[in-house]
């Protein structure tokens, strides 16, 4: 996996130590400890994001988004096989790295680098009070935790978005 992510995301974290937590948390989370790289439920039908359901550490959901990967990392095969994002590694780090810089970042230059900021950005409308979800999953908030623990020396507790 290393070699993976040091070719596959290779822009810079502005945030620092605290952005690079919340975005190790955040993929944890998702990707069950770096160990899916699937979306379970959806695998075999049955969610509204049809053929492109989550996949990869981001769990990347929406034909939009696909084709935005696709087209951004001039990579039309994102689109035409969705599987390679789970399937091969250095793949899955380049859409991590594309989501994060095209949707996260952006939404931290005017929200601040936080937990909530992220989630908003990542899974907003299911885990957003603000957008009707219900609030953030208590496992992601943990997994987050966690990594600020390690890499910055504290935790963060805000956990609104």
């Amino acid at each position: 996996m290393y070699d993976s992510v040091v070719r596959g995301f290779t822009s810079p974290l502005p945030g620092g130590l605290q952005e690079l937590a919340i975005l190790l948390g955040n993929l944890a989370h998702e990707s069950g400890g770096f160990t899916q790289t699937k979306e379970w439920a959806c695998q075999y039908g049955g969610c509204a994001y049809g053929w492109y359901y989550g996949r990869g550490y981001i769990q990347l959901t929406w034909h939009d988004n696909y084709q935005k990967a696709a087209d951004y990392l001039g990579r039309p095969d994102i689109v035409t096989n969705p599987d390679v994002v789970s399937d091969d590694e250095y793949t899955n780090w380049e859409v991590v790295q594309w989501f994060w810089t095209s949707t996260v970042q952006p939404h931290f230059q005017g929200a601040g680098v936080s937990m909530g900021a992220s989630v908003y950005k990542i899974n907003g409308f299911i885990e957003c009070w603000s957008l009707g979800g219900g609030g953030i999953d208590y496992k992601r908030v943990g997994k987050i935790q966690c990594f600020q623990n390690q890499l910055v020396g504290w935790a963060e507790e805000n956990r609104g978005c």
